[in-house]
């Protein structure tokens, strides 16, 4: 019997299970917190001699670029929606759903509000992270900071500095849905919340190493980090590169979840 399409229907019960959770403000506060632990120095420099030279953003940047705190906050988006997959495998509960939809829609519904979820985590982190520290450092420091940025010098000149926040935010964002879809993928196979966790934990590092070897303009490093990796100085050209090169590499892990979903189905678990 052919079942109807309820994307829609599924998709609105996810989103409300990932970002109306109270686990999801928790999880922004903590990045936040995160954020600020790492750059705790730049502040109490700030807090005693006051000199207004440092930027919020500039640090976001540092930390983007140079810092290890990405594997911390990929623990912490891990759980954004893993959790719940967890919950409807233990539960038995996917198989009252799949009974009435479609599996490819189950799973995909699964993706779409994991992806929407971690996005809008590291936005809403980011802005916060510099609006939380606006009486202690500006959002620009006295330098300026189109040393610093390269082509998003451009759109923080356009649309204002929380502009850069939001934009790099989201290729980390995109990035880290790559990342804890191999989460979701485990929690898929094997139903523990730990295990979704360490599994997204590995893919991070195990991808920055892969890649490490890549050419400049494929290095996830670095495009994940909002550096201009190809020559032109375009900010649409390089900004939009990225951000097509981070939603392709979204598509293995997404595959590999369809080709779990699949054998799961053959073997008649589903």
């Amino acid at each position: 019997m052919k079942k109807k399409s309820h994307l829609l229907k599924l998709l609105k019960m996810d989103l409300h299970r990932c970002i109306g959770a109270k686990r999801f403000p928790v999880i922004i506060a903590l990045i936040v917190v995160l954020l600020i632990a790492n750059v705790w120095e730049s502040v109490m420099i700030e807090l005693q001699y006051k000199m207004r030279m440092m930027g919020s953003l500039e640090k976001l940047m540092e930390l983007l670029i140079f810092d290890r705190f990405k594997a911390a906050v990929i623990v912490l988006l891990s759980a954004v929606y893993t959790f719940g997959l967890c919950d409807d495998r233990n539960s038995s509960y996917d198989r009252l759903i799949l009974f009435r939809c479609r599996p490819g829609e189950y799973l995909l519904s699964k993706l779409i509000s994991n992806a929407i979820g971690v996005v809008s985590a590291v936005c809403i982190s980011f802005v916060l992270f510099s609006i939380v520290l606006l009486p202690i450092m500006p959002l620009v420091g006295g330098d300026g900071m189109t040393q610093y940025f390269g082509y998003f010098a451009c759109a923080m000149n356009f649309a204002g500095p929380l502009a850069y926040s939001i934009l790099v935010g989201l290729l980390f964002g995109l990035f880290a849905v790559s990342v804890t879809s191999f989460g979701i993928l485990a929690v898929s196979i094997f139903p523990n919340r730990y295990v979704g966790i360490a599994a997204s934990f590995v893919a991070f590092y195990v991808i920055y190493a892969f890649t490490g070897s890549f050419p400049f303009s494929v290095n996830l490093w670095y495009l994940s980090s909002g550096v201009q990796v190809l020559k032109v100085n375009g900010f649409a050209v390089n900004y939009f590169y990225a951000i097509g090169i981070m939603i392709l590499f979204c598509m293995v892990p997404w595959c590999l979840c369809f080709w779990a979903m699949k054998r799961r189905k053959h073997e008649g678990w589903i």
